[in-house]
Protein backbone atom coordinates (compact mmCIF):
# COMPACT_ATOMS: atom_id res chain seq x y z
CA UNK A 1 0.00 0.00 0.00
CA UNK A 2 1.29 3.39 -0.68
CA UNK A 3 0.68 6.96 0.65
CA UNK A 4 0.47 9.98 -0.80
CA UNK A 5 0.19 13.63 0.19
CA UNK A 6 -1.76 16.20 -1.70
CA UNK A 7 -1.96 19.87 -1.04
CA UNK A 8 -3.99 21.15 1.61
CA UNK A 9 -5.15 24.98 2.48
CA UNK A 10 -2.36 26.60 3.77
CA UNK A 11 -1.64 26.03 7.93
CA UNK A 12 -4.13 22.85 7.32
CA UNK A 13 -1.88 19.29 7.64
CA UNK A 14 -1.03 17.45 4.28
CA UNK A 15 -4.16 15.35 3.35
CA UNK A 16 -2.87 11.46 3.35
CA UNK A 17 -4.41 9.03 1.12
CA UNK A 18 -3.83 5.12 0.60
CA UNK A 19 -3.34 4.32 -2.42
CA UNK A 20 -4.47 0.30 -2.93
CA UNK A 21 -2.57 -2.12 -5.21
CA UNK A 22 -5.40 -4.25 -6.23
CA UNK A 23 -5.04 -7.93 -5.86
CA UNK A 24 -5.46 -10.12 -8.96
CA UNK A 25 -8.68 -11.71 -7.67
CA UNK A 26 -10.11 -7.84 -7.77
CA UNK A 27 -8.85 -7.21 -11.51
CA UNK A 28 -10.20 -10.78 -12.42
CA UNK A 29 -14.06 -9.75 -10.78
CA UNK A 30 -13.70 -6.64 -12.98
CA UNK A 31 -12.22 -8.13 -16.48
CA UNK A 32 -15.90 -9.02 -17.14
CA UNK A 33 -17.24 -5.35 -16.54
CA UNK A 34 -14.94 -4.01 -18.67
CA UNK A 35 -15.30 -6.72 -21.61
CA UNK A 36 -19.02 -5.93 -20.94
CA UNK A 37 -18.34 -2.13 -21.19
CA UNK A 38 -16.86 -3.07 -24.61
CA UNK A 39 -19.36 -5.42 -25.83
CA UNK A 40 -22.29 -2.51 -24.63
CA UNK A 41 -20.16 -0.35 -26.86
CA UNK A 42 -20.62 -2.43 -30.49
CA UNK A 43 -24.52 -2.74 -30.21
CA UNK A 44 -24.43 0.84 -29.97
CA UNK A 45 -21.93 1.65 -32.93
CA UNK A 46 -24.05 -1.23 -35.09
CA UNK A 47 -27.03 0.96 -34.49
CA UNK A 48 -25.34 4.34 -35.62
CA UNK A 49 -24.46 2.65 -38.78
CA UNK A 50 -28.17 1.24 -39.54
CA UNK A 51 -29.51 4.80 -39.22
CA UNK A 52 -26.69 5.99 -41.71
CA UNK A 53 -27.70 2.90 -43.84
CA UNK A 54 -31.16 3.80 -44.26
CA UNK A 55 -30.73 7.10 -44.49
CA UNK A 56 -28.39 6.87 -47.21
CA UNK A 57 -29.32 3.26 -48.80
CA UNK A 58 -26.96 3.88 -51.70
CA UNK A 59 -24.06 4.09 -49.20
CA UNK A 60 -22.40 0.50 -49.96
CA UNK A 61 -19.76 1.07 -46.91
CA UNK A 62 -22.98 1.78 -44.47
CA UNK A 63 -24.78 -0.60 -46.28
CA UNK A 64 -22.24 -3.61 -45.48
CA UNK A 65 -21.22 -2.40 -42.09
CA UNK A 66 -24.76 -3.96 -40.87
CA UNK A 67 -25.24 -6.55 -42.35
CA UNK A 68 -22.88 -9.09 -40.40
CA UNK A 69 -25.56 -11.59 -38.85
CA UNK A 70 -26.10 -11.88 -35.18
CA UNK A 71 -23.41 -15.18 -35.19
CA UNK A 72 -21.04 -13.66 -36.92
CA UNK A 73 -20.73 -10.20 -35.03
CA UNK A 74 -18.36 -9.71 -32.21
CA UNK A 75 -21.24 -9.93 -29.47
CA UNK A 76 -22.13 -12.79 -31.69
CA UNK A 77 -18.23 -14.45 -31.22
CA UNK A 78 -18.45 -13.29 -27.68
CA UNK A 79 -21.55 -15.54 -27.19
CA UNK A 80 -21.26 -18.82 -29.66
CA UNK A 81 -17.72 -18.89 -28.63
CA UNK A 82 -15.69 -16.70 -26.78
CA UNK A 83 -15.41 -15.19 -23.29
CA UNK A 84 -18.49 -14.94 -22.94
CA UNK A 85 -19.68 -18.80 -23.62
CA UNK A 86 -16.91 -19.91 -21.60
CA UNK A 87 -17.73 -17.27 -18.41
CA UNK A 88 -21.68 -17.29 -18.74
CA UNK A 89 -22.92 -20.27 -20.41
CA UNK A 90 -24.37 -21.48 -16.97
CA UNK A 91 -26.18 -18.49 -16.19
CA UNK A 92 -29.97 -18.46 -15.95
CA UNK A 93 -29.83 -15.13 -18.36
CA UNK A 94 -27.55 -16.79 -20.70
CA UNK A 95 -30.19 -18.66 -23.36
CA UNK A 96 -32.65 -15.81 -23.09
CA UNK A 97 -30.08 -13.25 -24.61
CA UNK A 98 -29.88 -15.23 -28.22
CA UNK A 99 -33.50 -13.77 -29.29
CA UNK A 100 -33.28 -10.18 -28.73
CA UNK A 101 -29.75 -10.03 -29.91
CA UNK A 102 -31.19 -11.81 -33.25
CA UNK A 103 -33.74 -9.58 -33.73
CA UNK A 104 -31.82 -6.32 -33.60
CA UNK A 105 -29.80 -7.93 -36.72
CA UNK A 106 -33.11 -8.47 -38.18
CA UNK A 107 -34.65 -5.35 -37.27
CA UNK A 108 -31.78 -3.28 -38.93
CA UNK A 109 -31.62 -5.28 -42.10
CA UNK A 110 -35.52 -4.94 -42.57
CA UNK A 111 -35.60 -1.36 -42.16
CA UNK A 112 -32.19 -0.79 -44.63
CA UNK A 113 -34.31 -3.07 -47.01
CA UNK A 114 -37.11 -0.92 -46.52
CA UNK A 115 -35.10 2.12 -47.25
CA UNK A 116 -34.23 1.36 -50.42
CA UNK A 117 -37.53 2.61 -51.50
CA UNK A 118 -38.54 6.24 -52.06
CA UNK A 119 -39.18 6.42 -48.28
CA UNK A 120 -38.69 10.41 -48.85
CA UNK A 121 -41.90 10.30 -50.60
CA UNK A 122 -43.95 8.14 -49.16
CA UNK A 123 -44.75 8.34 -45.57
CA UNK A 124 -46.29 4.86 -45.02
CA UNK A 125 -42.20 3.55 -46.37
CA UNK A 126 -40.99 5.64 -43.67
CA UNK A 127 -43.26 4.83 -40.99
CA UNK A 128 -42.50 0.95 -41.90
CA UNK A 129 -38.68 2.27 -41.58
CA UNK A 130 -39.14 4.04 -38.31
CA UNK A 131 -40.96 0.97 -36.90
CA UNK A 132 -38.03 -1.34 -37.32
CA UNK A 133 -35.51 0.74 -36.31
CA UNK A 134 -37.95 1.05 -32.73
CA UNK A 135 -38.20 -2.82 -32.98
CA UNK A 136 -34.09 -2.84 -33.05
CA UNK A 137 -33.67 -0.24 -30.63
CA UNK A 138 -36.14 -2.41 -27.67
CA UNK A 139 -34.04 -5.95 -28.62
CA UNK A 140 -30.81 -3.27 -28.07
CA UNK A 141 -32.46 -2.50 -24.97
CA UNK A 142 -32.95 -6.04 -23.85
CA UNK A 143 -29.73 -7.13 -24.98
CA UNK A 144 -28.04 -4.27 -22.67
CA UNK A 145 -30.60 -5.63 -19.66
CA UNK A 146 -29.31 -9.23 -20.36
CA UNK A 147 -25.50 -8.23 -20.37
CA UNK A 148 -25.72 -6.61 -17.10
CA UNK A 149 -28.31 -9.72 -15.72
CA UNK A 150 -25.49 -12.41 -16.99
CA UNK A 151 -22.74 -9.84 -15.11
CA UNK A 152 -25.24 -9.98 -11.59
CA UNK A 153 -25.86 -13.38 -11.83
CA UNK A 154 -22.23 -14.33 -12.29
CA UNK A 155 -20.87 -12.37 -9.80
CA UNK A 156 -23.77 -11.06 -7.48
CA UNK A 157 -24.84 -7.70 -5.86
CA UNK A 158 -21.85 -8.06 -3.67
CA UNK A 159 -19.25 -8.47 -6.10
CA UNK A 160 -18.47 -11.91 -4.70
CA UNK A 161 -17.35 -14.76 -7.98
CA UNK A 162 -19.16 -17.62 -8.82
CA UNK A 163 -17.53 -20.85 -8.21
Amino acid sequence: MDTARHPTPAGSPPLRTQTLRPAAGILLLLLPLSLGAWLLERPLIYLQRAYVATEHPDDQEAAASIQTDHQHCRLGHWYYEGLGRQTFSKMPSWTKLESPHREVHAAVRAAVEAARADWKNDERILETILAHMQRAERSSTEVFHLLDELVREKHGSTGKRER
